[in-house]
């Protein structure tokens, strides 16, 4: 059954990075959102936004959400393409570099703006996608630490992603799309904590 709102269906702001992956980003996170219910705009980094024009997945979530997919920022002269306001944010795939963005409070982008706008009033899901030599960066425990206080919902742990060595990930290895999801539904119906 959708979760709804006083506004109506709950918007779902979808922020994605250019990190192996993000190709099944329309199957495996948008269409599950939109069946849930959900209105799901999807904002990209630069990088993955061009990866996802390339090869037309932009298109494909475009055809299923409704919305424009945001890369670029837009001119200060142009129409906003996304709701204004979101009820939830999911960051996946999130690389390395962006996750520490988000959390210095670095938005260098539009897309890491979306998240460090709304870091601590909508529930934020965020899923790094990262290896074992990201993990024993010297900044990464304090990155991690960080998000936890501003109360992001971390998809992580080698239940849901064994850290391998730089290049040495298994081919079959998946996203944790489900686990991403039922966060974010989660997060919705307040089940989690914020901060």
């Amino acid at each position: 059954m959708p979760v709804t709102y006083a506004r109506g269906v709950a918007t779902v702001g979808v922020i994605a990075c250019a990190a192996g992956g993000v190709e099944q980003l329309c199957d495996e996170l948008v269409t599950p959102l939109l069946r849930a219910g959900h209105q799901v705009p999807v904002t990209l980094t630069p990088t993955a936004f061009s990866w996802l024009r390339a090869n037309g997945e932009a298109d494909r979530i475009e055809a299923s959400t409704g919305f424009p997919v945001r890369g670029p920022s837009r001119l200060p002269w142009e129409p906003r393409a996304h709701p204004a306001q979101l009820d939830a944010i999911v960051v996946a795939p999130a690389t390395f570099n962006s996750t520490a963005k988000i959390a210095l409070g670095l938005a260098d982008n539009q897309a890491l703006t979306v998240v460090t706008e709304s870091l601590t009033t909508v529930p934020v899901v965020l899923f790094p996608l990262i290896n074992a030599a990201h993990a024993e960066h010297p900044a990464w425990a304090s990155h991690m630490a960080a998000l936890r206080v501003a109360g992001v919902h971390l998809i992580e742990g080698p239940d849901l992603w064994p850290l391998h060595p730089p290049r040495q990930l298994p081919p079959d290895q998946k996203l944790p799309w489900g686990a991403i999801v039922e966060a974010i539904e989660r997060g919705l119906r307040g089940d989690e904590r914020r901060g």
